[in-house]
């Protein structure tokens, strides 16, 4: 807008009159207000999030709330584009990186999209999630597994977790949601229930909030300056797998490896 003169959206309007009539020059006109509008205050919110550290819309407790209320009409394969797709991740991601017989931590399970073949490759699989909703869905699905165990917890601790523990570490569409402050709790924690060559895989978001939806602000250098803050050292970075590179995650999303120095 403020690369024209005001008297441009006068002569622009009474254009539209002309050749579209009022109800479309109506509904452009709104259109335009409200396009300009969110990308004003889009800007503003960004700008106040920056300056006073507010979590915005991706804090613990609202993460909370969102997934609690969330109908989960999919169950296990909520989330997933096809069964192609996931199965890709299994076999390319997930069965290429975890050796069977680990100590696994998954992080946000939610309804059990991963859970069931974690459960079959690990001896034992320790999933945590911020939902109630989740942790009590997954403790049913999964009752009759007894190398599995299910714990809500505060979205960026792990008490439950013993030092040097764990073997792999799994977290996938869960750290796109999960603001920078919190990713370092996390890591933090990594950091101490890892064992000594053990490893995190972890799906997360690269290219900062690109819209005021759910999405976390985290970006590529933030996250690279994290790992580097808590002594991580990344093994693989990638966004497409499969034999001719044909699965992908989102474009402003990253599948990182890292390890412990």
């Amino acid at each position: 807008m403020k690369n024209y003169p005001l008297k441009f959206y006068f002569k622009q309007f009474r254009l539209h009159l002309k050749l579209n009539g009022i109800l479309w020059t109506l509904c452009y006109s709104i259109r335009h207000v409200l396009v300009e509008g969110s990308r004003l205050t889009g800007n503003l919110l960004e700008r106040l999030e920056r300056k006073y550290d507010l979590p915005g819309s991706n804090s613990v407790e609202e993460n909370a709330l969102k997934w609690n209320h969330y109908s989960w009409s999919r169950g296990e394969d909520e989330w997933s584009e096809s069964e192609q797709w996931k199965e890709s991740i299994i076999q390319h991601v997930m069965l290429k990186l975890i050796s069977p017989g680990a100590t696994v931590l998954e992080i946000g399970p939610g309804y059990g999209r991963w859970t069931r073949k974690l459960i079959e490759i690990s001896v034992r699989l320790i999933a945590v999630d911020v939902t109630e909703k989740c942790v009590e869905h997954c403790k049913k699905l999964f009752g009759d597994f007894d190398n599995a165990e299910f714990h809500l917890n505060d979205g960026q601790s792990l008490a439950m977790v013993a030092d040097q523990s764990i073997d792999f570490v799994w977290s996938f569409d869960v750290f796109v949601h999960i603001e920078p402050s919190d990713i370092a709790h996390y890591l933090q924690e990594f950091k101490r229930v890892l064992k000594d060559g053990g490893v995190a895989i972890l799906h997360h978001g690269i290219a900062g909030r690109t819209d005021f939806t759910w999405r976390s602000s985290l970006t590529q250098e933030q996250f690279a300056d994290l790992l580097e803050e808590y002594d991580f050292r990344v093994i693989e970075q990638f966004s497409s797998w499969g034999e001719n590179q044909e699965f992908s995650v989102a474009s402003s999303d990253a599948i990182t490896i890292f390890t412990k120095n």
